[in-house]
């Protein structure tokens, strides 16, 4: 209880009039993801997260929803399975030290592999503390204060690359663009927003944008239980979360078999 009536002190100071909030966020953006990260999970330390739930999956004239499982680990590995009516829909990305790799397969069981440029953001959408724990963690991004909106407060990170580089180093930096808007009275994550390609073309955005709700706490830790994902501008699925666990010793090796 301690570390939230800490928190609300924080968030208060922090709150006290727009001047002060562009103001403060502008000099010190990564102080307010450092306090969204202790509204989330107070002093605990997120390992792995495992969300379980029904999900309504929207493709076109298609709608179904489904037993859904959504699997993260802190350096933004995930698993995702969807079990539809046309068979097991897994995607599965694992960061490790030598950069992102992913995989997919429909209910075919074919297996694809992810192009590199559609694994640069957006890593564990679907864990809001694993979002902002990695943006604040990593030395090469750079993260500003982009504005408020109607009561959220729009922060944007991304990867600058050197000049040297020309376009290929705006096309880069542009790929790694994220952006999070956090509630401006309890600074929990309402919304995140990235691009997805093509896989065959690096060039063409496709918006994706996460909306969170329904926060519950799990182990300590406030998770939103309704996850949405918009995919171009449409909603694509829509997952209630019915169950939810922490640090469950999930590694990378397992991801692939969920």
């Amino acid at each position: 209880m301690k570390s939230y009536l800490v928190l609300s002190a924080l968030v208060g100071a922090m709150t006290v009039s727009t001047a002060g909030i562009a103001q403060q966020a502008t000099s010190a953006p990564i102080s307010y993801l450092q306090a969204s990260l202790a509204a989330m999970t107070g002093k605990a330390s997120i390992q792995d997260v495992t969300l379980t739930g029904n999900a309504e999956v929207i493709a076109g004239a298609n709608d179904e929803t489904a037993p859904a499982t959504f699997k993260a680990l802190s350096n933004g590995s995930t698993g995702e399975q969807l079990s539809l009516s046309a068979g097991v829909s897994r995607e599965v990305r694992i960061h490790g030290s030598s950069g992102p790799t992913g995989t997919w397969t429909k209910g075919d069981g074919v297996q694809h592999t992810i192009s590199g440029h559609n694994l640069m953001a957006g890593a564990a959408w679907f864990s809001p503390a694993i979002v902002i724990s990695q943006l604040i963690s990593d030395p090469t991004l750079a993260i500003v204060y982009a504005g408020e909106e109607n009561g959220l407060l729009h922060f944007r990170a991304d990867r600058p690359q050197p000049e040297a580089l020309g376009a290929t180093g705006k096309l880069l930096q542009h790929l790694s663009q994220v952006d999070i808007y956090l509630n401006s009275a309890n600074l929990l994550p309402v919304r995140l927003e990235f691009n997805a390609h093509a896989e065959s073309n690096a060039n063409v955005d496709i918006p994706v944008t996460i909306q969170y709700s329904n926060y519950h706490t799990v182990n300590g830790v406030a998770l939103p239980f309704r996850i949405q994902k918009y995919f171009n501008n449409s909603l694509a699925l829509d997952l209630q979360v019915q169950s939810a666990e922490i640090n469950t010793g999930i590694t990378a090796a397992t991801l692939g078999g969920m």
